[in-house]
């Protein structure tokens, strides 16, 4: 899901994180986190996730890294 104004072209949706607040204080207004799920959501709600977190680019499409 894209908010208004705002351009995403991978294929996950988004999360908003609001004003983010750093570890230094400092806030990023309007935080978002983009994540795509693959897999039985269900069961890794039971079984625990496997997160990649990464700052090379502003897709969440791992598969097409």
């Amino acid at each position: 899901m894209t908010e208004p104004g705002k351009p995403f072209t991978g294929s996950g949706e988004r999360l908003s994180l609001g004003d983010f607040r750093t570890s230094r204080g400092e806030v990023l207004p309007g935080a978002w986190l983009s994540y795509r799920v693959f897999g039985d959501a269900a069961a890794a709600a039971r079984h625990g996730w496997i997160l990649v977190f990464h700052a090379l680019t502003g897709s969440p499409d791992v598969d097409a890294w």
